[in-house]
């Protein structure tokens, strides 16, 4: 029994091989249970048989052997017995094939994105380093801010992860900031940049960066 079990690795397997070993059936006299100290009446709703296949047949055995045999705790022992009784169908709920999925289009839209940024390349030792500068303007944080900003819901993700894949599998740093350049106006930039030429969010941050500056001036002359 170990050995097939553990020649499963897939937890979803090895749930269905159990579920194949044991049998519920609804109680006939339900005793209610008072706990200790506690007002609260629990009532067992169904019974368990555990069987093992010996020579084609199956030998009922007691729940302590069959959990120290199978080395599976009670917890997970129970929710399969449950969801038999129930007459539900087996599934795996830690996330499985769906969240390693999405996790992986995440990294990959997160890669796409960060690909697409336009710096310069330093100025020393060229030969040597590919790596790329972006405006002094920007940051780890603001780019994790436009990144959400441009994209679904779904494929939103945390600042820790954005970070992870930017200093992991990128070699990008930023400029030092110029005393004579607004920080704004940096973004701004950026932003016009990352967009397609002719799109709609394109033209936006333009016209936005031609507010800006109009009120700057008037501010300057005021």
């Amino acid at each position: 029994m170990r050995t097939k079990l553990c020649s499963v690795p897939e937890k979803l397997a090895q749930d269905g091989i159990i579920s194949s070993l044991i049998q519920t059936h609804q109680v006939k006299r339900r005793r209610p249970r008072v706990k200790p100290n506690k007002k609260v009446v629990s009532e067992h709703l169904f019974n368990v048989k555990y069987f093992l296949t010996v020579d084609s047949q199956r030998v009922p055995v007691c729940k302590k052997f069959f959990l120290e045999l199978t080395k599976m705790g009670r917890t997970r022992l129970q929710n399969i017995a449950k969801k038999q009784f129930q007459g539900k169908r087996i599934k795996e709920n830690r996330g499985g094939d769906r969240k390693s999925h999405l996790s992986r289009e995440k990294k990959d839209n997160v890669g796409k994105f960060i690909g697409k940024l336009r710096g310069s390349e330093s100025h020393y030792g060229r030969n040597k380093s590919k790596r790329i500068y972006l405006m002094a303007g920007l940051s780890i944080k603001k780019l994790h801010k436009i990144y959400n900003a441009n994209t679904t819901d779904e494929l939103k993700v945390k600042l820790s992860m954005f970070r992870r894949i930017f200093v992991s599998e990128f070699n990008i740093g930023f400029k030092s900031p110029a005393t004579d350049v607004c920080s704004y106006c940096t973004i701004l930039n950026h932003k016009i940049k990352t967009y397609p030429s002719g799109s709609k969010e394109r033209n936006d941050v333009i016209i936005e960066k031609r507010i800006h500056k109009k009120r700057a001036n008037v501010s300057a002359l005021s």
